[in-house]
């Protein structure tokens, strides 16, 4: 299966982020994927190859940050969009020496996360 540039994958816990965000960025013309677990993502079919991946940080299992460290020795290049519930300013430092591209606070403003989606797809290749 072809990967399309404008590709946008959800993992977050919370079945209601992932329905509202895939609404939202569908609505925008980009396709999406949602997973509801780490676990899930990483047994999916079809990888993240050219995608933007918007990554809850605390999750069940592997965590957010954790995926964004196997994430970086598989695929360096896809870019990261991390939202959280927490406010934790180590997570944030820790996510974004890591190359996230940005890290948004739950709940989520719309243009905040068009605007961080649209600036990491500059980043797809």
């Amino acid at each position: 299966m072809q990967r399309h540039l404008h590709e946008i994958v959800v993992v977050d816990d919370d079945v209601s982020v992932c329905r509202a965000f895939s609404r939202l960025l569908k609505s925008c013309g980009f396709d999406v994927r949602t997973y509801t677990s780490t676990e899930s993502f990483f047994d999916a079919e079809t990888p993240c190859d050219k995608c933007v991946l918007i990554l809850d940080i605390r999750m069940p299992g592997i965590d957010g940050l954790e995926v964004q460290d196997i994430i970086r020795k598989t695929n360096p290049a896809t870019p990261i969009v991390f939202v959280t519930a927490h406010e934790d300013e180590e997570a944030r430092t820790r996510a974004l020496d890591g190359g996230a591209r940005a890290f948004l606070r739950k709940p989520v403003n719309e243009e905040d996360l068009l605007r961080a989606v649209n600036e990491a797809m500059g980043g797809v290749e």
